[in-house]
């Protein structure tokens, strides 16, 4: 070790290895020495494993086979996800994962029946041999306007045997799109519908799962981190949908393969384009306009889609109209793409970035200026090696950063507000099928994360930050079927954070049992580490969150931690509707809210309060995915504390986001061949808010505001019910040159008037409460064209 320390440290001093890079391999090494120190307390438990995996592989007398392949789109070559894949007369099946890649195991000599079954697609069954060797069956699905059969039910049961996660919802595009939407679709509204995820408002996208805040939610784009997901301070998330694939939600108890955050894991995968032909797709709006081209390159495909909103030139030209005073000079665009090359033997290499940026440049009669402009960046490359249909790997080297920067003139004083994270990530994920009934999966991550913050004003530098840290991470994960009936993944996560010499154990399990053909109970549990932690500078409120800090934890600011209990059950109640009822635990320790107050102190821990959480609750949904109707109704009961021994005397509160009572219906109606109805409507309980206890005067002099409230108890009332109804219409016409889709919705159908915060009018004596309200009752519509 001490070697191969001394020789990057040599090399480091050429100009082909830059120090970074010398600091990266360093803590890598690093990484992998302790968790070699490690062993001897893992000494017991690995023998303990060893031994059960020595008692559940069994010995077989005759030669056994695996049947594996990729599923693709017939027209576009796409992969498929979540293709179920059947062997009759066995009945063993599989589900392809994000790649279309599909392996059945333990197959032994014969003929057999394979089935080949998507919601959408043409079901498609084949006769095979299995006679002396491993068989690869790749498949085209051709598109079908018919989706109800009983195979295809079938196919839908076995997605269903297979999940081994508690509170995981997987969305298709075409789920994603059929929600009413302001102005444009959006991922995480339509993730808000779902049972156990909340918001704070209609102005905010932040997404709070099963009692968590939105930094405890890992977001990733093509396997990489995303760390500030959204559009005009959290009106619009930043996935163009017209790119997206598929995203995939687990609400709580995520397995081993994921780490670093405390609550949920949302994994977003972008469209690899079409590798048969060019096309096209266009959309037009009241907000904005966006375009999706693709199309092949030799042995591969490319995509490329971007958008950009004209608030500010709508706005512009209403005023020179003289039909508005008010100029609002916002704009924000964003683009994503992604190359993709097939190698020899299965291979693949996968080339993919995203740029998004939020521009505010604002100047007023007085020559008063204030410039604001914040976004991602992302960019990686993923290599997939297949050895061989029992193993393969996914490779993934990453960059992505999230900065924001504010400059403000006024009357010649000056102030400058700057900050940033920047991830660089190298990852491998290795799968492996051993023997009959088992799935292994086993991988490392490692991050070199930087951190910067520097504020300027009247030629003074109030601070300037930098910090920097090495992330690693390795797990295990194995997936037993011993019966039919019962299957059960356990999984281990070791973390090391460099900056304050943190390590940690994560265990993980889930285990499934078959209560009958089409039902099922799931029980799950996990621990979790956060290393890093969001300073919400306007109050953590999700709206205008621009000036939120990313900030590495320290020796004097300990990790979060949590522990998840789930429990989950499933079944069928026709074969049309699915009934689902998850009950989750969550234990929270170390957490930390920022203070929003001036210190002297330069230590995090004087920055953040630290305290602890809890969250429980149910979620019932029932759903149906296939035919004229398809959509969901779901209910959620969910409690959130926080405690705090700074904040109201260490007394407990419910968080803002504690709505308790939730009902969301969102269904679309096939109204004929071209025409398709959307309903949403949903209801929560109130959210809690700060209501004032009095006021008084301040005795200062030249006070232009001396009005001050005095607080009551945090979060000591309620807000009133919160209830709306939007509607949406789409109608499609073929064309010879492709389709064209008008679309018109109505936000807040009846005009409720749903409170967003509450403020008090002096003016009046004593002061006169008075409630903002959030969204109006909003038309909008649109247009969308396929070519």
């Amino acid at each position: 070790m001490t070697e191969i320390r001394e020789m990057i440290k040599y090399y480091s001093h050429a100009t082909f290895f830059p120090q970074e890079a010398s600091y990266y391999a360093l803590q890598s090494i690093d990484l992998f020495g302790r968790f070699m120190i490690l062993k001897h307390k893992l000494r017991n438990t690995i023998w303990v494993l060893t031994l059960l995996l020595t008692m559940i592989l069994p010995v077989h007398a005759t030669i056994l086979y695996t049947l594996s392949g990729i599923v693709k789109d017939a027209t576009s070559r796409e992969t498929l996800p979540g293709v179920t894949v059947r062997v009759d007369p066995i009945e063993k099946g599989a589900i392809t994962n994000i790649g279309g890649f599909y392996c059945i195991q333990s197959l032994p000599p014969g003929d057999y029946t394979v089935r080949f079954t998507y919601i959408g697609y043409t079901t498609i069954t084949k006769q095979i041999a299995i006679v002396d060797k491993d068989l690869i069956l790749n498949q085209l699905l051709q598109q079908s306007s018919i989706e109800r059969n009983v195979i295809t039910v079938e196919g839908e049961r076995e997605k269903y045997r297979q999940k081994m996660t508690v509170g995981e919802v997987k969305l298709s595009v075409k789920q994603l799109m059929m929600v009413p939407k302001i102005a444009e679709p959006d991922l995480f509204r339509t993730l808000q519908l779902l049972p156990g995820v909340l918001s704070a408002s209609d102005f905010s996208t932040g997404l709070n799962v099963w009692g968590g805040s939105p930094d405890q939610n890992l977001i990733t784009l093509d396997g990489i981190d995303v760390y500030n997901p959204s559009h005009l301070g959290g009106l619009f998330s930043t996935f163009n949908m017209d790119a997206i694939k598929e995203a995939t939600l687990i609400k709580g108890a995520y397995p081993a393969e994921y780490g670093g955050r405390l609550s949920s894991v949302l994994s977003v995968w972008n469209r690899e384009g079409n590798r048969e032909s060019f096309q096209g797709k266009a959309q037009v709006s009241v907000l904005s306009s966006a375009a999706t081209l693709e199309g092949p390159i030799p042995k591969g495909s490319w995509l490329l889609s971007g958008r950009r909103t004209y608030i500010d030139l709508f706005t512009k030209a209403m005023k020179q109209m003289k039909a508005t005073d008010t100029e609002f000079p916002y704009y924000f665009y964003d683009a994503q793409t992604r190359v993709n090359r097939d190698l020899a033997n299965g291979d693949r290499l996968s080339v993919s970035g995203y740029f998004g940026r939020d521009v505010l440049d604002y100047k007023d009669d007085y020559d008063n200026k204030l410039n604001l402009n914040w976004g991602n960046r992302t960019g990686s490359v993923m290599y997939t090696k297949i050895f061989s249909p029992h193993f393969y790997s996914q490779s993934l080297i990453a960059i992505s950063q999230y900065d924001s920067k504010l400059d403000f003139d006024a009357n010649g004083d000056k102030f400058s507000f700057s900050n940033g994270i920047t991830d660089y990530t190298a990852k491998m994920d290795v799968f492996a099928f051993p023997g009959k009934d088992i799935e292994l999966k086993f991988g490392h991550e490692s991050k070199y994360l930087m951190f910067y913050l520097r504020s300027v004003g009247q030629g003074e530098e109030f601070a300037n930050v930098k910090e920097q840290s090495y992330l690693g991470a390795l797990y295990l994960q194995t997936k037993y079927t011993p019966t039919p009936l019962l299957s059960i993944q356990p999984g281990i996560r070791y973390n090391y954070f460099q900056r304050g010499n943190y390590s940690a154990i994560e265990p993980r399990i889930s285990i499934k049992y078959r209560t009958s053909v089409n039902s099922s109970i799931t029980a799950a549990f996990g621990h979790y580490q956060q290393f890093i932690n969001l300073a919400s500078i306007g109050g953590g409120s999700g709206f205008l969150s621009v000036m939120d800090i990313w900030a590495p934890v320290d020796k004097t600011l300990k990790p979060g931690k949590a522990e998840h209990y789930t429990m989950a059950y499933e079944t069928e109640l026709t074969n049309d509707i699915r009934f689902e009822t998850e009950a989750y635990y969550k234990n929270y320790n170390h957490m930390v809210e920022f203070k929003n107050i001036a210190t002297e102190e330069s230590d995090l821990k004087s920055q953040f309060y630290e305290g602890r959480g809890w969250a429980w609750g149910l979620d019932i949904t029932l759903r149906k995915d296939y035919g004229d109707w398809t959509g969901w109704i779901g209910y959620g009961l969910g409690f959130s504390k926080r405690q705090f021994p700074a904040i109201d005397s260490g007394r407990a509160f419910y968080p803002k986001w504690d709505k308790r009572n939730t009902f969301n219906l969102v269904n679309t109606y096939r109204t004929s061949k071209r025409g398709e109805l959307s309903v949403r409507w949903t209801y929560s309980t109130g959210q809690p808010y700060t209501l004032a206890a009095g006021y008084y005067r301040s005795a200062m002099p030249n006070d232009a505001d001396p009005n001050r409230l005095i607080p009551g108890r945090k979060n000591n009332a309620r807000l009133a019910p919160y209830h709306r109804l939007d509607v949406g219409y789409t109608i499609k016409y073929e064309k010879s040159w492709g389709t064209i889709s008008p679309y018109f919705e109505v936000i807040n159908l009846y005009n409720r008037a749903n409170v967003f915060t509450v403020d008090y009018d002096f003016k009046n004596q004593p002061p006169k409460k008075v409630e903002i309200n959030q969204f109006p009752f909003l038309p909008t519509f649109g247009v969308t064209a396929t070519f």
